[in-house]
């Protein structure tokens, strides 16, 4: 015959991420550490983890605890994103997004040759992975329009007797920059000038 009265506090599920990727940006064949941290006030139960490539492909690394592990790409240079689901023992999850880009080698093989007065052939070797190149004249772009899509290039603004500096970079689609390749350096023949007396 009694009455009670029952009063009771609902708690929402509070999943704060703070993992990360080290570093954020390497180049092809490098390394990156992923870091799975965060706080769950119902604690947690697993979390989810993938690597989602720049051709949309995805690498599933399977439920992790927190905690850290090293990963090397494999689909070439461009932008990943790394997905952490952390999932607490209620179920309720919240998602973590992490970019990072891995940059395509340095060109190789750059070379100059048939060297003019008022010109000079370069020619490097192709880069996996690259859209197109940026070629370099003493620090200036000699391709400020577009990228180069071949592998060869002629500078035919070049000044006689002048000695010219070379370097060029490899560029992915999506515009993530190589590192410069090796320098070469040329200097063009010196203009000739023919001398004469004119006749009286």
């Amino acid at each position: 015959s009694d009455t009670k009265t029952l009063t009771w506090a609902i708690t929402a599920s509070a999943i704060a991420t703070n993992g990360a990727v080290s570093p954020a940006a390497i180049t092809s064949g490098q390394s990156v550490t992923l870091t799975r941290a965060g706080t769950l006030n119902f604690g947690l139960a697993w979390t989810e983890n993938v690597i989602w490539q720049p051709n949309g492909g995805a690498v599933v690394l399977g439920n992790k605890a927190m905690g850290s592990q090293g990963y090397t790409p494999a689909a070439g240079p461009g932008q990943y994103w790394y997905q952490s689901r952390f999932v607490d023992t209620y179920i309720n999850f919240r998602d973590q997004w992490i970019s990072f880009t891995v940059a395509p080698l340095a060109p190789a093989g750059l070379t100059v040759s048939n060297v003019q007065s008022y010109s000079a052939v370069l020619t490097w070797t192709a880069v996996s992975g690259a859209a197109g190149y940026d070629l370099y004249r003493n620090g200036i772009k000699l391709n400020p329009g577009g990228l180069l899509t071949g592998t060869s290039f002629t500078d035919a603004t070049a000044q006689a007797g002048t000695t010219y500096t070379y370097t060029d970079k490899a560029v992915t689609a999506d515009g993530i920059v190589s590192a410069s390749s090796a320098a070469v350096t040329a200097t063009t023949i010196p203009a000739t000038f023919e001398l004469f007396t004119p006749r009286p």
